[in-house]
C-alpha cells in the first residue's frame, strides 16, 4: 500500500514542496559544509565524511580520521597496544565515537536545512489522525498501525531525498577528487542504524572499491569485538584465581 498517496491532500500539499526544497537545500549546504571541513583540517587523514541524522529531527556533517580513531582507541585501551589495535577496528565505523563528531561547529554548518527540518517536524507533530488536524481516510482514523506505516514510508522517503542530495558532491570536481584520491567514504549514518542499513546507504553513495573496503572493515570490527570480549573474560578469570590464591 502506498500510504503517502492515501494521506490527506492538505498534508501532501504541505509536504511535497517542502521535500523538494529540502533536497535542493541539502545538496547546496552539503557541498559548502564538506568544503569547509576539509579546508579546516588539512593535516588530518580522513577516511569518512558524511551526514549524521535522527530522522528529520536533525542532520549535520560528521567525519572520522585515522588520527582521531587512534586517539579515542588509546583512551579506551591505554594499557595494551594489542587492545588498542583491536579497539580501532571496533570503533572505525562508529561515528559517535569519533572525537570529531562532537565538534559543536559541525551542527551549525547547514542552517537552512535545519530550518526546513524544523518546519517538517512541526507539520509531522500534528499529522497523526488522533490530533484531527487533517482529514484522514476513515481506515487511518480507526487503525493506528496504518498511520505508523505512513510514517515509516515518509521516513524512507526522507532518507532517499538525503541520499539523492548527497550524491551531488560527485559533480563537484574538488570534492570528487578528494573522496577518490583519499579513499574516503561518503556516509549517511544514525545513532541506532544497523551495519546492514549503513552499508545499504553507503552502496548508494560510493563506488565498489569503497564498498568492498567498508564490508571488510565491518567484518574485521566484528571479529575484533569478539577477541576483546575474550581478552576481558580471560583477565577477569585470572583476577578471580589470583584473589582466591591470596585467600
Amino acid at each position: 500500500m502506498e500510504h503517502y498517496k492515501n494521506a490527506p491532500q492538505r498534508l501532501r500539499d504541505e509536504l511535497t514542496p517542502l521535500f523538494a526544497v529540502l533536497e535542493e537545500t541539502i545538496a547546496q549546504e552539503v557541498e559548502s559544509a564538506f568544503t569547509t571541513i576539509i579546508a579546516n583540517n588539512p593535516n588530518l587523514t580522513f577516511y569518512s565524511l558524511g551526514l549524521y541524522h535522527h530522522g528529520w529531527g536533525y542532520i549535520f556533517p560528521t567525519f572520522s580520521s585515522e588520527e582521531g580513531l587512534a586517539q579515542v582507541a588509546k583512551r579506551y585501551r591505554k594499557d595494551s597496544e594489542v587492545e588498542v589495535d583491536l579497539e580501532k577496528k571496533v570503533l572505525r565505523w562508529s561515528p559517535c565515537d569519533s572525537p570529531h563528531h562532537s565538534e559543536g561547529s559541525l551542527e551549525h554548518l547547514m542552517p537552512k536545512t535545519a530550518a526546513l527540518l524544523n518546519r517538517l517536524s512541526s507539520i509531522m507533530d500534528l499529522a497523526d489522525p488522533e490530533y484531527e488536524q487533517y482529514q484522514w481516510p476513515k481506515a487511518y482514523q480507526e487503525n493506528s498501525e496504518l498511520y505508523d506505516d505512513f510514517f515509516s514510508e515518509l521516513y524512507y522517503k526522507f532518507e532517499d531525498i538525503v541520499i539523492s542530495a548527497m550524491n551531488i558532491i560527485w559533480e563537484n570536481k574538488p570534492l570528487h577528487d578528494f573522496f577518490v584520491t583519499r579513499d574516503c567514504a561518503l556516509t549517511l549514518s544514525a545513532g541506532d542504524v544497523s551495519d546492514e542499513v549503513f552499508l545499504e546507504h553507503a552502496e548508494k553513495l560510493n563506488n565498489e572499491k569503497t564498498i568492498k573496503k567498508l564490508r571488510k572493515d565491518i567484518e574485521d570490527g566484528d571479529e575484533a569485538r569478539k577477541t576483546l570480549r575474550k581478552i576481558r573474560l580471560d583477565k577477569r578469570q585470572r583476577t578471580q584465581v589470583n584473589s582466591a590464591d591470596r585467600t
